[in-house]
């Protein structure tokens, strides 16, 4: 009886994560913009081929998932695993951690929101990125705050 119980709240969270996600995705977002990645770049468990992406973000305390559009590709970035409000910087961008031909997300400044959003490395990547040499680029976003440009998204 309880295996039966558990497994009908196991089969639920699936359904109750959609309906959060589609009612979210109804609201306004708090941030949304745009970038371009000159590279292929992972973000999270997502590769992202290069090109041009639009993003929302729809809450900036609760769970900070990002929602990002591209060209040839769409994606929701997971959480981070810190979160830090009031870093100075001039302008929102992506710090992405770059070796040859290919990145990976570090961090999302966002300007308008006073936070950044950190993201780990890859599992087994740490360690590469660490033994390699790397580049660190900034890679700019366009928001509303940053730009006064409303048209965006």
């Amino acid at each position: 009886m309880n295996s039966t119980r558990s497994f009908k709240c196991f089969l639920a969270l699936p359904v109750l994560a959609a309906c959060l996600s589609a009612a979210s995705q109804g609201a306004q977002p708090v941030c949304k913009g745009h970038f371009t990645l000159p590279f292929e770049t992972r973000w999270g468990t997502v590769v992202l081929p290069a090109g041009n992406y639009s993003f929302a973000m729809h809450s900036a305390t609760d769970s900070n998932l990002v929602n990002v559009v591209g060209e040839r590709s769409q994606a929701l970035i997971m959480s981070p695993i810190d979160i830090r409000k009031g870093e100075p910087s001039a302008a929102s961008h992506l710090l992405v951690a770059r070796q040859g031909g290919k990145g990976t997300v570090r961090a999302l400044y966002l300007k308008p929101l006073g936070v950044t959003l950190y993201y780990p490395a890859p599992k087994g990547e740490g360690q590469v990125l660490a033994q390699a040499s790397q580049l660190t680029d900034r890679i700019p976003v366009s928001t509303a705050g940053d730009s006064g440009d409303s048209r965006l998204m």
